[in-house]
């Protein structure tokens, strides 16, 4: 490949990974405003309502719990278990962020 080749696809990627990286960005954003709206829906309810794929939803809440803003817990009963999605108690999360700096 030439260098003027390669140049183009670096830039093709690196454009369609900032897009990717904003998309996801507003994806959790949405998501973590719904939850915050309607807390202790199961992971399909929350698929269902929002009209995402499963996989979406349960890719979303994995990085939303990573970062700290959302919790879920496995509930068990005599059907399928649930996967129950709820928001980080804000106080929880406050400390979070003024331990990483984004005070006043």
């Amino acid at each position: 490949m030439s260098k003027r080749v390669l140049e183009a696809s670096l830039a093709t990627t690196i454009s369609a990974t900032s897009k990717n990286v904003e998309q996801g960005i507003e994806t959790d954003w949405t998501l973590y405003d719904f939850i915050c709206e309607h807390p202790n829906l199961s992971v399909y309810a929350i698929h269902k309502a929002l009209g995402w794929s499963t996989g979406k939803v349960q890719k979303t809440v994995r990085r939303l719990e990573e970062r700290g803003y959302v919790e879920s817990q496995m509930e068990y009963n005599p059907g399928r278990p649930k996967r129950i999605v709820r928001p980080t108690e804000w106080k929880k999360v406050y400390k979070m962020l003024r331990e990483e700096g984004f005070e006043e």
